[in-house]
């Protein structure tokens, strides 16, 4: 137990210090303390975010070493969950670089499948807004949904056999998180709702007729 908030708040500021200058591997391991004392301590937050907390995870991002941004886009989930530290994520650039993790991703979907899962539900949340939703559709060249749906399909047709079949721990959790990326997405658009059904409802329907694959509540509430 860390302590009170005053001692969680020091620490966390010395593992930002890390995160800034600690080199690949303790910035590592410093975003890993930093999620479970993100999770564990709410009250962090909005000081790490004053401190500059997302134009860090934007640089880890951006350094492509994969344990990086895996830490990186783990501390992000708990960091996106308020619309106003969604809103200052969005004015460096986040967005932006969760759509190019996509597409870089798209090629190695089994290396990079954490990786993959926890962006698709950071991206998930950021979808929260209308104006995130807006500018992911407006900017046409993204793709984002037909990628989000690309990546669903290789897992259910390359990576499984599809259909029915008791879907793996292993992958069942960006299968997930990916449907939670396009259902947030296309919340209030039918006709994207409409695309996205097509390609997953037909091994959706077939997946859920067996009852063992039920016990993934996150994916059947999905």
């Amino acid at each position: 137990d860390v302590g009170d908030q005053g001692q969680a708040l020091i620490l966390c500021q010395g593992l930002l210090q890390l995160m800034k200058r600690g080199g690949l591997f303790l910035a590592t391991y410093a975003c890993a303390a930093l999620v479970n004392l993100s999770q564990s301590k709410e009250d962090v937050k909005g000081p790490l975010v004053h401190e500059g907390i997302f134009r860090l995870c934007l640089n880890n991002l951006q350094s492509n070493d994969r344990d990086l941004m895996l830490y990186t886009l783990m501390l992000l989930v708990h960091f996106t969950k308020r619309a106003h530290h969604r809103e200052e994520s969005m004015g460096i650039g986040l967005l932006e670089e969760l759509v190019e993790i996509l597409e870089g991703s798209l090629q190695e979907t089994e290396v990079r499948r954490r990786v993959l899962t926890e962006m698709c539900s950071v991206l998930g949340q950021m979808c929260n807004d209308s104006s995130t939703r807006e500018k992911i559709f407006k900017n046409k060249d993204w793709q984002v949904l037909q990628k989000l749906l690309e990546v669903h399909d290789h897992v259910v047709t390359h990576e499984r056999t599809p259909g029915g079949d008791l879907t793996p721990d292993s992958l069942v959790k960006l299968m997930s998180k990916a449907m939670f990326a396009i259902r947030q997405l296309c919340v209030f658009s039918p006709e994207s709702m409409e695309q996205a059904g097509e390609s997953i409802i037909p091994n959706l329907m077939k997946d859920m007729s067996n009852a063992q694959n039920l016990t993934h509540l996150d994916w059947a509430s999905n």
